[in-house]
């Protein structure tokens, strides 16, 4: 047999349930907050809107989750633990990432669930994660892009996508040593295509294709090369402008 008071918490759980369920968070709240001297409904009550919470995580309804943790529904002894829960797990999820254990559209995802909690501490590491997550995700593409381009000889692609391998990836070593490597091709490539285009007087070109190498191998070969082409095509350059100069003369000699 039930009491009157069970009755009357029974319904007044009923009410709340209801406001819940349409997802009026805010009546919800102001109606919990008018019935705080029923112990019972509270109780039951906070249990109720922790359940729906759990239910939302578990279907993956993001939505829902953050409407309700937004809310100011959720008892504080259960914030307090989840805020506990969702640090560690954020963490986890960062742990994971590194050991290439999830991807990085799963950080980003889970991220940006969290990044909408309405709390600092949970708001800002989510973001912190992301963002790390996502610059290690650009360097191990980087990497993967950079060894492609050695395969296909692109060298100068393979050295500008191997340099943006980060200290945290753990490819950084390997990019470095495949660094030294590649410059080695690189400036054999440069060094070669030079030397066709000074015998075509491509003066410019060979000077571009120096300052791109110089980029990454400034040795004393380099340098000097790039000496002795800036020689060659200020001598080329005032040879014609000479050159030209005669020619108007000439021209000019014609018409008169």
């Amino acid at each position: 047999v039930f009491s009157y008071n069970q009755i009357r918490s029974s319904k007044l759980l009923d009410g709340y349930k209801k406001y819940i369920a349409a997802e009026s968070y805010s009546k919800a709240g102001d109606y919990f907050q008018q019935h705080q001297d029923d112990s019972f409904f509270v109780y039951k009550a906070n249990k109720y809107v922790e359940k729906q919470y759990q239910e939302a995580v578990k279907a993956n309804n993001t939505e829902k989750q953050v409407s309700i943790f937004n809310s100011s529904l959720l008892p504080d002894e259960y914030i307090a633990k989840l805020k506990k829960d969702i640090s560690s797990e954020i963490d986890n999820l960062q742990k994971s990432f590194i050991a290439n254990d999830v991807s990085i559209d799963d950080v980003q995802n889970k991220c940006n669930v969290y990044i909408n909690y309405d709390n600092k501490n949970i708001h800002d590491k989510a973001s912190k994660v992301k963002e790390y997550c996502f610059v290690l995700s650009e360097s191990r593409k980087a990497y993967d892009e950079g060894l492609k381009d050695i395969d296909a000889k692109n060298y100068k692609e393979a050295l500008d996508k191997l340099s943006k391998v980060i200290k945290e990836d753990s490819n950084y070593d390997s990019a470095q040593s495949k660094i030294n490597e590649v410059v080695k091709l690189y400036k054999k490539e440069v060094m070669s295509k030079v030397d066709k285009d000074l015998s075509s007087k491509k003066y410019s070109e060979a000077l571009n294709a120096l300052k791109s190498l110089n980029n990454y191998c400034s040795d004393t070969d380099v340098k000097d090369k790039m000496d002795s082409v800036r020689d060659k095509k200020n001598a080329y350059d005032k040879k014609e402008q000479k050159r030209r100069i005669k020619k108007y003369k000439n021209n000019q000699e014609v018409e008169v």
